[in-house]
């Protein structure tokens, strides 16, 4: 990026080379919240917003495949959503992104498969729904009770009995199941490989 040009300006040499028009270049500005920074240098600009700028960048001519390494570190959470509503879009536009992060949640949202690494080794493949359900090794719930006091029921004679007369006794407030999430499976098969290596 050049510092000493504004974020529009930037945006527009980098769109005049693929022939995108000013009006398609604005409408990108304004999903990245870029809008109000139009005739900003990038100099003058936080890196969060320089972020938000590269990343337009890389998207301005509606690439077929996108390799992305990482599109919301070091973003606020509120500037992170917004990226991954734009690579979402893009997904469903018909635009293959190969996707490099460590937000296990951004990864559910936005791929259809995953494969997750360690140390160079691919330690899982799949969708993500698959590979959560893989991993379930017995279905739990969170129960919290009136006086929000919290109890784990597991899927087992007893404890569903357990469950059955608080429900009667009216006594619960909510009840969620437990099912793993990306994150903590990542973090169970690290270990699991970790406890291999220690043999």
């Amino acid at each position: 990026m050049y510092e000493d040009i504004t974020v529009f300006q930037n945006l527009m040499m980098f769109g005049e080379i693929y022939g995108v028009k000013k009006e398609k270049i604005l409408n990108l500005m304004d999903s990245a919240s870029l809008l109000p920074y139009k005739n900003k240098k990038i100099g003058s600009l936080s890196t969060g917003m320089k972020k938000r700028v590269t990343f337009l960048k890389s998207i301005i001519n509606s690439p077929e495949v996108l390799f992305l390494d990482e599109p919301t570190s070091s973003l606020d959470p509120i500037t992170a959503k917004t990226i991954e509503k734009i690579i979402q879009d893009l997904k469903n536009k018909g635009s293959t992104i190969i996707l490099a992060t460590h937000n296990m949640s951004a990864g559910s949202f936005i791929c259809d498969r995953i494969g997750m690494l360690n140390e160079g080794s691919l330690i899982e493949v799949g969708t993500p729904n698959e590979i959560c359900i893989k991993h379930m090794e017995q279905k739990e719930y969170t129960v919290t009770l009136q006086k929000n006091e919290q109890l784990i029921f597991r899927q087992n004679q007893s404890d569903l009995l357990n469950l059955c007369n608080l429900i009667k006794e009216n006594k619960i407030l909510t009840i969620h199941s437990n099912e793993p999430n990306l994150e903590s499976v990542f973090v169970k098969l690290v270990k699991k490989k970790e406890r291999l290596n220690e043999i």
